[in-house]
């Protein structure tokens, strides 16, 4: 069952990235972002790893807007 629901929700963002809807952007990028979790090329951190992460000299990328 667990497969059903992750294949469905791979076909479901899947689609979503490739419509390219101009008025919302922000659904492309959110698509896009599903899809790497779902495929792990990438690996989400917590703000309470982030301490140790630094110290340890490894590179982070913080991709937030302006704000």
């Amino acid at each position: 069952m667990i497969e059903q629901v992750k294949t469905t929700i791979e076909i479901f963002f899947t689609k979503l990235k490739d419509l390219e809807l101009t008025y919302s952007p922000m659904l492309n990028h959110a698509a896009l972002v599903t899809l790497n979790q779902l495929y792990g090329r990438y690996k989400e951190v917590k703000v309470s790893q982030v301490r140790e992460l630094v110290e340890t000299n490894t590179i982070i990328i913080d991709a937030r807007e302006k704000g």
